[in-house]
């Protein structure tokens, strides 16, 4: 039969989030994905990894079954693992698009905190995410913005990772309508996120959107020839 073959192997990077809302409590939250089969982990921490299979169009529907080696200077573990491929596929319609509603591949490009390296890895990683989703069928995607709108140092909009979204858009070949969902950045979000509706101010976010669409239309190239929908509210 068709094997799976090895798997794409990346460390996973954590930050630390709130978890409550009285701010006593905290877990670790996947931020980035970096593409290394081995990396050091100090005493008393743990370590995760993000496995990434790739089925070829021949395998069959039906669960796969190998092991994994997880290997230490205290010696080799065997882990047990199993895969799925499932038995159906997206058929091309030209009256339908496919895509997920919403994703949050390149948010990161935003980030203060992170170093040019960091940065381009955010890319690169979400550039075969979309790779995937072409792959798969899907004929669009649907972008979340950050969660707050932020200017850059020349006090432009910082539209960051809706630049490098429509980069990668182009880049792996998506033929549908690229879609930007914006609530957060013109407080048009539902209640409970910080770009909520409740700190919407009819006065002058409408102006801020003007300015996001004009900005993005005279500085990105990445727009020409896409037909972008901007999404400023989501439920």
């Amino acid at each position: 039969g068709v094997a799976l073959g090895a798997p794409e192997v990346y460390a996973v990077k954590t930050v630390a989030r709130m978890k409550s809302a009285a701010g006593d409590a905290y877990e670790m939250r996947p931020r980035l994905l970096k593409k290394e089969a081995s990396t050091r982990v100090a005493v008393n921490q743990s370590q995760r990894f993000w496995l990434t299979f790739h089925a070829p169009a021949s395998a069959r529907a039906s669960q796969y079954r190998g092991t994994i080696a997880i290997a230490t200077s205290s010696g080799t573990t065997m882990v047990p693992l199993t895969v799925e491929v499932l038995p159906f596929r997206l058929v091309p319609r030209p009256d339908k698009q496919y895509g997920f509603d919403m994703t949050y591949e390149f948010q990161e490009m935003v980030a203060s905190d992170l170093s040019d390296a960091e940065r381009q890895q955010v890319y690169d990683n979400g550039v075969e995410y979309y790779r995937s989703y072409r792959e798969h069928g899907l004929t669009t995607v649907i972008a979340h913005s950050p969660f707050a709108f932020q200017r850059l140092p020349n006090g432009e909009p910082d539209l960051r990772d809706l630049q490098a979204a429509l980069k990668a858009f182009k880049l792996v070949g998506f033929t549908g309508p690229f879609i930007y969902y914006c609530g957060h950045l013109v407080q048009s979000a539902k209640p409970g996120w910080a770009g909520s509706t409740r700190g919407h101010d009819s006065k002058r976010h409408p102006m801020l959107m003007k300015e996001i669409v004009s900005y993005s239309r005279a500085q990105f190239d990445e727009m020409n020839g896409v037909d972008v929908y901007w999404m400023p509210g989501d439920e």
